[in-house]
This record gives C-alpha cells, structure tokens and sequence, in this order.
C-alpha cells in the first residue's frame, strides 16, 4: 500500500505481454495492440536521452485515455537508457 509503480528502463517489461496499467481494478491494457509483436519492450516508449516517456508513440499505439495513464507513470532517472 503506498507504493508507486515505476517503469524502470523498460529493458525488461513487453508492452503487450505485462499488463501493469496504474488502473483502480484491472490493470490491464485495453488499446488493440494486434499491430505490435508480442517482444516489443517498453523501452520502445522511452526517449533515451530526456529520460521520459515519448508520447508520439506512446499516444499512436495506445488509445487515447490509456496514452495519459501510461505518461504519468513516474520514470526513473537513475535508469541506464541505453
């Protein structure tokens, strides 16, 4: 309880594999994801250099309201994103 879910460097979770959307009771991704391959990370999302989300992507693969949970997940700043 308390805790806050952070991505990391993305290196490790896959984008439709992991479902860990910050959502009241699912925690599931709802967006049609059929056009990403199931090995496709998350670090895809990730801009590398501002260590951030980036949200051109992030808002073309997922639906719109998912798009804006997803961008308020805190990253870490201490992450290697290479």
């Amino acid at each position: 309880m308390g805790a806050r879910w952070r991505i990391g460097n993305g290196c490790s979770v896959y984008i439709r594999m992991d479902n860990r959307l910050p959502t009241p009771t699912t925690f599931r991704v709802v967006s049609p994801l059929k056009e990403l391959d199931e090995t496709v990370l998350v670090r895809e999302l990730i801009d590398s250099a501002s260590k951030d989300w980036n949200r051109e992507p992030v808002e073309q693969v997922f639906l719109p309201h998912e798009a804006e949970i997803i961008c308020q997940i805190p990253m870490s700043k201490k992450a290697s994103y290479r």
